[in-house]
């Protein structure tokens, strides 16, 4: 390796031969922009070798010992991870009248057993609104009936369910969208547990499934354990976060009642019918990657709330509720994965919000 020394003595010779030839030698700095975590800009200058750096005198101090003359109300820098609020251009309404709904057995007459009946973990019909272990029943996430209902351009989903979630529950309310009828979720909308009557889309997450492995190998039967897939794996709408920040919001009902209701666009999934929708509430596991929860834990894993099990009591799969799917535009077939059971001559009854118009087909879970 070449002595630096060698290199500052040639170039003091260069500079003094120049010199005495009546030449000037100037260096000229490049600045580099150098952009660091999307905010902040910061500049380098770099000298050419040999550059006769400034008087020390002329380089500024450290910039903290030298505070903004307004430093007192200067705003601070965003940092990276904060996100401008979000301004929404329109709101959803109230739903309609319901098109049709479904009902889910309540396990609040089972409260002070701490068990619960009817939860069938092999066809994904879950009935677990209790806590692991414990068993103590949770009447946020018990849900009892969900009613869908259409109005362009929005389509509403009012879930039901014992009592309000209390403060700061950590509890989200969700739909889950099978677009092709084939089993396999390919939406999941869902909104934390809403603090009032106002639509937000604070809490809001829409997950799309890009590689149709949500249900594993035998959609809405158990496959487990199943642990490869990737579930829910792509997140298209975030909190208002998106190409339409309008996409979907979520509410407690204004009627005051034990009700939730959620709000999509029909924009968001592409179409308004023809398709198959279920409802979730979950407080306990709360991760779409791992749909569905019955896939990726055996019975012995998950626990079960029918106390004559010997699964009981809950483990994994606790605080969870979900309702048999039905249709959206169509009655659906008998053998559509996950249906609910299909009555011979659907009859129409009164829809149970009374204000909403009584054109409603009630579906029974179990």
């Amino acid at each position: 390796m070449r002595d630096p020394r060698w290199s500052v003595l040639t170039l003091v010779a260069a500079v003094l031969a120049v010199a005495a030839l009546g030449c000037n030698l100037t260096g000229e700095s490049a600045p580099i922009e150098i952009a660091v975590a999307l905010t902040q800009t910061m500049s380098a200058v770099g000298t050419q070798a040999g550059q006769v750096q400034a008087p020390a005198a002329t380089v500024a101090p450290p910039a903290d010992t030298v505070p903004p003359a307004d430093a007192a109300t200067a705003t601070p820098e965003p940092s990276p991870t904060t996100r401008p609020p979000v301004v929404h251009a329109v709101l959803p309404g109230n739903p309609g009248g319901a098109t049709n709904f479904v009902s889910d057995r309540s396990s609040k007459t089972l409260a002070n057993d701490r068990r619960a009946i009817g939860d069938d973990y092999t066809r994904n019909w879950l009935e677990r609104p209790f806590s692991a272990d414990a068993m103590e029943y949770q009447a946020h996430l018990d849900l009892t009936r969900v009613e869908y209902a259409v109005g362009a351009p929005w389509i509403y989903f009012t879930l039901f369910v014992e009592g309000l979630p209390p403060d700061g529950s950590q509890a989200i309310y969700a739909i889950e969208i099978d677009m092709d009828r084939d089993g396999r979720g390919d939406w999941l909308v869902a909104g934390d547990a809403p603090p009032d009557t106002n639509w937000t889309s604070e809490g809001v997450r829409a997950y799309r499934d890009t590689n149709n492995d949500v249900g594993a190998t035998r959609p809405m039967l158990t496959d487990a354990p199943f642990t490869t897939g990737t579930g829910y794996d792509e997140l298209v709408f975030d909190e208002g976060y998106a190409p339409d920040p309008d996409a979907a919001f979520v509410r407690r009902a204004p009627s005051g009642a034990s009700e939730i209701e959620i709000a999509i666009k029909n924009s968001l999934i592409g179409q308004y019918g023809d398709f198959l929708w279920g409802a979730w509430t979950d407080e306990g596991v709360q991760n779409p990657a791992w749909a569905d929860y019955h896939d990726r834990y055996t019975l012995a894993e998950a626990g079960s709330p029918a106390n004559d099990s010997s699964n009981y009591p809950l483990k994994a799969v606790s605080k969870v509720d979900s309702t048999c799917r039905w249709g959206a535009g169509f009655i659906p077939d008998a053998d559509d994965p996950g249906v609910c059971p299909v009555p011979p001559t659907p009859t129409p009854v009164p829809s149970k919000t009374q204000t909403r118009t009584p054109t409603a087909t009630e579906i029974i879970i179990y």
